[in-house]
């Protein structure tokens, strides 16, 4: 898979299927959204809906069922960190915002942005040292997830 994508660590799969949108590039593990009754990539200030469990094809609307992890506030998920080095003292318990939301882009959570508090950092993802690009675990707020109205 290319890029730094988003990989759910535990709670509930809530795998669904949704047709995409035509000419849909999003790759395993970026965000999406609902858009005229079909899955597309995410925007930056859009609430997510949820992670393409599966690349788009680049075909036309309503063509393929594409499997989706819909999010919800009790999953947990990794992804790599950018605008600061990972640490417990710092970030635990903060509310930050995603960045890279176009296909084929890293999405990474934004340690230094705190424009649209999109997720809380749960904990720093074990199996890396802190460093500049680690992963760390992170939940969303409810405010967050299209799916269940926020």
């Amino acid at each position: 898979m290319a890029g730094y994508k988003l990989k759910l660590w535990s709670g509930p799969a809530n795998i669904h299927r949704f047709y995409e949108g035509a000419s849909q590039t999003f790759l395993e593990g970026d965000l999406v959204i609902i858009s005229g009754g079909y899955i597309v990539i995410a925007t930056d200030g859009a609430d997510a809906w949820g992670v393409a469990a599966k690349s788009g094809s680049n075909t036309t609307a309503g063509a393929v069922s594409i499997p989706v992890y819909v999010i919800t506030p009790e999953q947990v998920w990794s992804a790599f960190a950018t605008g600061a080095t990972p640490a417990r003292a710092t970030h635990v318990g903060n509310p930050y915002d995603l960045s890279g939301f176009t296909a084929g882009n890293n999405i990474r959570a934004n340690l230094a942005d705190t424009t649209n508090d999109d997720y809380i950092v749960q904990e720093l993802d074990p199996r890396d040292t802190p460093a500049s690009g680690s992963r760390v675990l992170i939940r969303f707020n409810a405010s967050s997830c299209d799916a269940i109205g926020g």
